[in-house]
């Protein structure tokens, strides 16, 4: 293969967020641990970001120191000869990161040389600025990065075999879309509990979810059910509206059924709103979420409201 074997590793927030304050708390501890433990078992001998998180991480904003009256400068590669045992492979564009010195050190990997990544657009004085820090450069585009282009250049003039992927979200995706991306990882995935164990449960703790832990972990409990599901962000589910198709298509006989103290009963009388067909909503006093699982009055008088509705509702066809 003329390019580095790439690996696309990265570790999120729950929310989907892959920088941010939440870096700097302990929670977030564990998991950068555990982060750096799959980054060495990879042992990539560099490792690649888009100018941004190069800026948040690395140069901190800092603007280029850049000289006055430079020369023209041929726009060839320029590799700096060294021993260099990891790389940072920095996309800048047109030249606007920065550096203070030649090198990164981050979470105790080896110290990795810069390369910085351009286009055409660059300035002859930030390529001066670059060459006195003894800072490497290749050229791979004249507006916008060919990716294929710089990639194969990393490994052509640095001998990088494999090739760390580690944001930000623009630069994953380019990856992506031009096809670079050999395998995909990221740190341990977050599972939680669908309804709280006893020993998390405290006075703030919802009160359907007490029952719930009630019902699902000692009642119903089965020994295939370890109470988690994969945890995969916020974002599907904050943009998921359950109802938005429900005056369109909801026009059918409605028999909608909950508890007074069910906690879920706002989401019953929205829906019941929504709905345009013959439509019944029946609350059933002092009862629950939980009430309608294994209460035997609750159930019979459920069952009795069932019969009614679909009695008054369903045509016979044996007319």
């Amino acid at each position: 293969m003329n390019r580095p074997y790439i690996v696309c590793h990265m570790s999120a927030s729950l929310d989907g967020k892959i920088t941010g304050s939440y870096m700097l708390t302990p929670e977030a501890e564990s998991a950068f641990e555990e982060y750096e433990r799959i980054n060495q078992f990879y042992q990539p001998q560099a490792w690649i970001n888009g100018r941004v998180t190069i800026d948040e991480n690395f140069t901190f904003y800092e603007k280029p120191e850049l000289p006055e009256n430079v020369p023209v400068i041929p726009h060839d590669d320029y590799a700096v000869i060294g021993d260099f045992e990891n790389y940072i492979a920095a996309v800048d564009p047109s030249g606007r990161l920065g550096w203070k010195q030649n090198y990164v050190e981050y979470a105790g990997r080896p110290k990795a040389h810069v390369i910085e990544i351009l286009t055409e657009q660059v300035s002859d004085a930030y390529l001066v600025f670059l060459q006195e820090k003894k800072i490497s450069y290749i050229f791979a585009g004249t507006d916008t990065i060919d990716f294929t282009v710089a990639v194969k250049k990393l490994k052509l003039l640095f001998g990088i075999e494999k090739l760390k992927l580690s944001g930000g979200g623009i630069l994953n995706w380019s990856f992506a879309q031009a096809g670079l991306i050999d395998e995909l990882n990221g740190a341990s995935a977050k599972y939680v509990h669908y309804v709280p164990e006893q020993e998390e449960i405290n006075e703030k703790t919802y009160p359907d979810m007490v029952v719930g832990n009630q019902y699902y972990r000692n009642e119903a409990k089965h020994p295939n059910s370890p109470n988690l599901f994969r945890f995969t962000g916020l974002a599907n589910r904050m943009t998921f509206d359950a109802y938005e198709f429900i005056p369109q298509y909801l026009d059918r006989p409605l028999l909608v059924i909950n508890g007074s103290k069910a906690g879920s009963l706002w989401q019953s009388i929205k829906a019941y709103e929504l709905s345009n067909g013959p439509k019944e909503l029946w609350v059933v006093e002092n009862a629950g979420h939980f009430d309608f699982y294994n209460n035997p009055v609750c159930i019979e008088k459920t069952v009795d409201k069932i019969a009614e509705f679909f009695g008054k509702t369903l045509v016979s066809t044996n007319n």
